[in-house]
């Protein structure tokens, strides 16, 4: 299967997945109580931040720093008990230089180097509401694919071949209500993308480092019924 296959085949299942979960979730807390208004409620997000991956030493030996921002969005599917699903799609790109790391040593080749990753992440948690409350937390976890791809100017055509890594996500975050149709929200999510890093000729294999994971923090918009 082609790497561009694969990351169809994730963004495919994921969103089957989700929207097969979503009417069952809606319906278990009332199941013995006759019938009810419906339960679901579909928003959209936008959202934009800053990611400090784990791999410091290799991201500040390629690119001077281990900071990168990250924008993204994606559906939720809340319902009233709490729980709610979601699937995003983010894009993170930064742009640095090849190096060469000898015994310890970092040595810039002068050629310019720029890194993508493209996460697509499923998702399923809790989100506290209660009469009175102004803000309304939440948590939750799940499952990510990781499309990573870098681009060089004297790169070879197995340089540039784009790689999908399996990872996993934990998120926190608070929402805040603006009006009935409109919400703002900061998100902390953290990632572990195991591996990722772990190739023979690798930055992150020679200074020790290869998780590819990391800690966004976010701000959001979210548009939907609250």
């Amino acid at each position: 299967m082609t790497q561009r296959r694969l990351w169809r085949w994730c963004l495919l299942t994921a969103l089957g997945c989700l929207l097969a979960v979503a009417p069952a979730l809606a319906q278990s807390r009332h199941a013995a109580r006759g019938p009810i208004r419906p339960e679901l409620v579909i928003r959209v997000a936008v959202d934009a931040g800053l990611e400090t991956f784990t791999a410091t030493e290799s991201f500040k030996a390629v690119f001077d720093s281990a900071r990168a921002p990250v924008f993204g969005g994606g559906i939720a599917v809340l319902t009233r008990p709490g729980l709610f699903g979601d699937i995003r799609l983010s894009r993170i790109r930064k742009s640095g230089q090849r190096v060469v790391v000898l015994d310890g040593t970092v040595y810039p080749l002068g050629v310019s180097n720029t890194l993508t990753i493209t996460p697509v992440e499923v998702s399923a948690g809790y989100r506290w509401q209660r009469r009175g409350w102004k803000a309304h937390p939440y948590l939750g976890g799940g499952m990510g694919w990781h499309r990573v791809s870098e681009m060089a100017t004297a790169a070879t055509g197995s340089d540039d071949a784009p790689h999908t890594f399996t990872g996993f996500q934990l998120i926190g975050g608070l929402d805040l209500p603006l009006g009935r149709w409109v919400a703002a929200a900061g998100e902390v999510r953290w990632r572990t993308i195991p591996g990722a890093l772990d190739h023979a000729n690798s930055v992150g294999n020679a200074l020790g480092e290869s998780n590819l994971g990391g800690v966004d923090v976010l701000a959001r918009v979210i548009i939907g019924r609250h």
